[in-house]
């Protein structure tokens, strides 16, 4: 199974941004925008698995130092909310995974044959 990832590195001398996204779950080969807005529309793609569609959104233009208008700036508030959530999910995550496996690994038990 792959890893969802989004990456963004800069390189100061040639002023350039090398954007990296993997998603298991999207081909993003055949957008016809321009370069911010495909950026923009990736991003924002990328995080729908785990944001709200708004909430996304204003991620995408944080992530890029754009400016949010008025209703964008309230979706950051809810987004610092959601993301201090997601973080506390995170802490417990690796009592989560062993608690996964101790559901997953239970074998059903054989019903009894009830004789008539």
């Amino acid at each position: 199974m792959n890893k969802n990832e989004f990456l963004i590195k800069e390189d100061k001398i040639f002023k350039s941004k090398t954007i990296k996204i993997i998603s298991e779950n999207k081909d993003y080969r055949n957008y016809e925008l321009t370069v911010d807005e495909q950026v923009q529309r990736l991003v924002t793609d990328f995080y729908e698995d785990v944001l709200p569609k708004k909430q996304a959104k204003a991620a995408s233009k944080i992530l890029q130092n754009k400016r949010l208008d008025n209703a964008e700036r309230h979706s950051k508030f809810l987004l610092k909310s959601k993301l201090d959530d997601l973080e506390r999910v995170v802490s417990y995550w690796p009592d989560l995974e062993r608690l996964r496996e101790k559901v997953k690994s239970r074998k059903p038990k054989k019903l009894k044959e009830v004789k008539y």
